[in-house]
């Protein structure tokens, strides 16, 4: 402790130096209590006991004295909750109705197509919602492999009925949506012209069409269908007669 001192608002004020030398100023209140405090615990005293009627005479008047200032807005705040009690005693169902089922899977719908529109806008993946997307693609490469393996592998090991089934639920679906369908076709092809050539363009010198070409052959070659490749064939045709049936609706339904 040094010999400086100064008043601030009429309290003393004395000058330490810390370990590194630099000059602290500590208040003569704060020394006391500090003083006070080593003694307390050198005598065993922790403090003075704690008497609950006096904190509970404290907090009873505390109550008063709130209420007698803010008595207009919380009276009628107090009759409300009484009068809703008593009809809650009564058997009446107060408050706010709960939300059922289907109202909340729908704000969860909301919720997570709201999240689903951000993420896309900004550009992040949004399966992981981390790292960023793929150019022209709403995952990241990473998630984009892990999909692609999950769905092949999913529709690889399904038997038979799971696939005719989901065949026939994509038919009654564009059936039942013809001309959406459709509408939606148009478009597509109208804005991604480009890319659908690109596309083409690719598999044709991949050799894709020598590839068919080779399988019609050798399909027609055994005699059975070219179109499914497991039915025989009609004879002196190429396809089976549920293929050519297909093949007939489909013309109907597009000369419509």
């Amino acid at each position: 402790m040094s010999n400086k001192t100064k008043v601030v608002d009429g309290e003393t004020y004395y000058c330490f130096a810390d370990d590194e030398g630099n000059d602290c100023w500590i208040s003569e209140s704060t020394l006391k209590q500090m003083d006070s405090a080593v003694e307390n615990y050198k005598n065993g005293i922790t403090g003075e006991p704690i008497d609950l009627n006096k904190l509970k005479n404290r907090r009873r008047e505390y109550n008063h004295e709130y209420y007698a200032r803010n008595r207009e807005k919380l009276l009628p705040r107090h009759r409300e909750y009484g009068r809703t009690h008593k009809q809650k005693r009564q058997g009446a169902k107060i408050g706010r109705p709960r939300k059922s089922i289907e109202e909340k899977k729908e704000r969860v719908h909301e919720w997570e197509k709201k999240r689903y529109q951000n993420l896309k806008a900004q550009g992040i993946c949004v399966r992981c919602k981390k790292a960023p997307a793929m150019e022209g693609r709403t995952y990241c490469e990473a998630c984009a492999a892990k999909h692609h393996a999950y769905y092949k592998d999913y529709f690889k090991n399904q038997s038979e009925e799971q696939k005719s089934a989901r065949k026939a639920a994509q038919l009654a679906y564009i059936e039942k949506n013809r001309d959406a369908v459709r509408e939606y076709s148009r478009e597509y092809r109208s804005k991604n012209r480009n890319k659908i050539n690109a596309m083409q363009r690719k598999i044709y010198e991949n050799g894709y069409c020598n590839v068919r070409h080779e399988r019609y052959q050798d399909r027609k070659s055994k005699g059975i269908c070219v179109a499914c490749g497991k039915a025989p064939a009609i004879e002196g045709e190429v396809f089976c007669v549920a293929c050519k049936e297909k093949r007939s609706l489909a013309r109907k339904a597009k000369s419509e």
